[in-house]
């Protein structure tokens, strides 16, 4: 795989068959992949699985040197790496990512950012 065949929004996910922690970190990162597309089916991202072993391009490209290392991009741009098997961070860097994206209306977003919030009143 290349550079250029990578998605502009997905997580990279280095590892290697023989690497404990990088077994130990893929069912979190596979939970929170579907948690996530299960919430937002209109903006999937790809959790990409890279075997150090078998793929060089990337993980030089990358400058990968441990694993597991998972890399965050959005729009093309690396957002986070976390290196090691650190749950927390994995979350952290996950939510930094994608999980802060505001899905609404375009007249509505223009509001929101205009008046800071929405202008609705509540009556008693």
């Amino acid at each position: 795989m290349q550079v250029s065949d990578l998605p502009e929004t997905c997580i990279l996910y280095f590892t290697a068959k023989w690497c404990g922690p990088c077994q130990r970190v893929k069912p979190l990162l596979t939970e929170l992949e579907k948690t996530y597309n299960a919430s937002r089916p209109d903006d999937i991202i790809q959790l990409i699985k890279i075997d150090i072993d078998d793929e060089d391009d990337l993980p030089n490209y990358f400058k990968v040197s441990s694993i597991p290392n998972i890399t965050f991009i959005k729009n093309g741009e690396t957002i986070m790496t976390v290196i090691g098997a650190d749950d927390q961070k994995i979350r952290q860097g996950f939510e930094k990512t994608f999980a802060n994206q505001i899905y609404l209306p375009t007249s509505k977003k223009a509001e929101v950012q205009k008046n800071g919030a929405s202008n609705e009143k509540s009556e008693n």
